[in-house]
């Protein structure tokens, strides 16, 4: 009789093997979900071309989380004389880790490269009490 401790071998090899990958595959699928978002709404007036789902989102220069959704929308405006006036808004929903420190009187900007690369929002820090202009009002 002939020795088959070779088979052996490499059924052991391929039972190991396949246990590796599905492990790994496990490990993957539940690794990318383990942070906590948090959404907000940005309404810019004119045009953001470039800007697309996944695009980066900066605060104060460092990448704090993704654009989640771009459309366009309606956003009700209060006129200083108590008029109520319904404008056309580009509405940018992203998504940024949930412990950064966005606060109140932060504004955002819509940045676009002048030769090469992928358009982004840079959200910034406003000092108290200066209104936010034509940028982006972020919605908290």
């Amino acid at each position: 009789m002939e020795n088959r401790a070779h088979f052996v071998f490499i059924g052991a090899a391929v039972v190991a093997f396949t246990v590796a990958l599905v492990a790994f595959i496990v490990w993957k699928l539940n690794s990318g979900t383990q942070e906590e978002l948090a959404y907000y709404r940005i309404y810019f007036d004119g045009d953001v071309q470039g800007l697309t789902p996944d695009s980066p989102v900066y605060y104060r220069g460092i990448r704090v989380g993704r654009v989640s959704d771009v459309r366009i929308g309606n956003r009700e405006v209060v006129q200083a004389d108590g008029t109520r006036r319904q404008l056309e808004k580009i509405v940018v929903t992203v998504a940024l880790n949930w412990d950064q420190p966005i606060r109140e009187n932060s504004y955002a900007l819509f940045e676009k490269p002048l030769i090469a690369g992928q358009s982004f929002v840079q959200i910034v820090g406003g000092p108290d009490g200066e209104a936010a202009g034509d940028r982006g009002e972020l919605d908290l």
